[in-house]
Order: structure tokens, then sequence, then C-alpha cells
């Protein structure tokens, strides 16, 4: 449970700090009809992953927005975290169960 809880937490600062660097940076430029530098898109990309799949979906819904009105709008940026935690402790504990029994089948 402890993976689970660092890993969000992990997530979530990861992700809030990626989402407002790429926001500043798209600010800087939003009058200038100039393409994305390498840089700007080397942030972008990373930081669309990690806010996906629950934070464009409350972004998007107007019902969601309403249940979490000021501070409570980074409710869905820490259940993205936690869902995220919890694929990947999955995954972890799937990869560690199938290894286990290859190896079991090699013997």
């Amino acid at each position: 449970m402890s993976f689970v809880l660092i890993f969000a937490v992990l997530h979530c600062i990861t992700s809030l700090w990626l989402f407002f660097l790429d926001f500043g940076r798209a600010l800087s430029h939003i009058d200038s009809p100039r393409t994305p530098t390498l840089g700007e898109r080397v942030v972008s990309g990373p930081s669309t992953l990690l806010l996906s799949p629950i934070v464009p979906l409350a972004a998007s819904s107007k019902q969601i927005s309403s249940l979490f009105p000021g501070l409570l709008g980074y409710v869905p940026w820490v259940a993205n975290s936690v869902l995220w935690a919890f694929l990947t402790w999955w995954l972890i504990v799937l990869g560690r169960r199938l290894g286990a029994r290859r190896l079991a089948r090699e013997r």
C-alpha cells in the first residue's frame, strides 16, 4: 500500500509540475504563429500522457467541474494519480506472477 501512496504523490507532483511548465511555455507564444519548439514538445507529450485519462475528461465535463469548484478542482488530478498508481502496482504484481509461473514451468 505504501507503494501506491508514494507513487500517487510523486505522480501528482510531477504531472502538476509538467502541466504548469507546459502551460507557461504555451502562453509565452500564444499570439505568435510559430510552431512549438522541440523542448516545448518534449514537455507537452509527457504532460498530456500523465494527465490522461481522468483530467481531460474532468476538464471537458461541466458536471464534474461544477462538483469540484475552487481548490477542489485538484480532486480529479489526485484521482488520476491514484489510478496510475494502482494500475502500475497491478502490472508489477502481474509481471511477478507471470515470471514466477514461467520459472516454475522451467523446473
